[in-house]
């Protein structure tokens, strides 16, 4: 906290992959992720300016612009560069850094939906789309939890109203599925540990509720949006970190790439 409260406002601080010091936060302090570091800054004060506060609707308007773009080494074979080189840790730094990105973005949808879930869904199907298609047993395995955070925020898309509800849910049932398909086929760990049955049971029964249910024969009608859904609902799936252990837990929680 001396650190920041030296500097702030006399140039942007940055830090890479955290802080285990969080006096900063007894100050006032909070950190933004931007790129691949996260930024020192202070919520927007209107009554009291200062620099370097940060408009959080607007970071998640912008996510866009100042997420990592997918690096060309994505596509680096897993088996020519596994764990301990250093193509591999670039690779897994960017992961790191969309984790970030995305849950810090589904953090604002309390006070900003309209723009935090377009941003979060933004950053996760970025990140689908660049994880391997197949299980490689290595540390990637465990951004499977992407396909979870996705649906995640379809899913509160569709019982908030926002957007296009049709699209929402023939998306919801493309992650949904994937994430079910993967853990059943072991990338987070046995399918048999009683947490992730029970959270694929729970994902399965939405999937087939009336709200959710992806019926392709909707897709050319218009949906109607005057009634909410989320009175039926059962309490939103959370969003998972990845983790650094084969398995992540149902819920938050402090991971490698959070």
């Amino acid at each position: 906290r001396e650190m920041v409260d030296v500097n702030y406002g006399k140039f942007r601080i940055f830090t890479f992959a955290g802080s285990k010091d969080k006096s900063y936060e007894d100050a006032g302090y909070k950190l933004m992720p931007f790129g691949y570091a996260e930024e020192f800054t202070r919520p927007m004060d209107t009554n009291s300016l200062t620099p370097w506060q940060c408009n959080e609707s607007m970071w998640a308007e912008t996510v866009r612009y100042h997420l990592p773009r997918s690096p060309p080494y994505v596509h680096l074979s897993i088996i020519k560069y596994p764990e301990g080189t250093w193509e591999f840790k670039a690779l897994d730094e960017y992961f790191i850094a969309v984790s970030r990105y995305g849950i810090h973005a589904f953090n604002l949808v309390g006070n900003h939906p309209e723009v935090a879930l377009p941003a979060a869904i933004y950053v996760f199907e970025q990140g689908i789309g660049d994880l391997p298609a197949h299980k490689c047993d290595c540390a990637l395995d465990q951004y499977t939890t992407f396909f979870k955070n996705a649906g995640t925020c379809y899913y509160q898309s569709i019982g908030k109203e926002l957007g296009n509800i049709q699209q929402h849910r023939k998306n919801l049932k493309r992650v949904w599925g994937e994430y079910i398909r993967r853990v059943e086929n072991g990338f987070l760990g046995s399918a048999e540990d009683a947490n992730l049955a029970h959270e694929l049971r729970n994902l399965k029964g939405i999937l087939s509720m009336a709200p959710f249910a992806y019926d392709p024969l909707l897709d050319h009608k218009i949906v109607d949006h005057g009634v909410s859904v989320m009175r039926e609902l059962e309490p939103s799936p959370s969003i998972s970190t990845a983790s650094t252990s084969p398995v992540s837990d149902a819920g938050m929680k402090e991971g490698g790439a959070a």
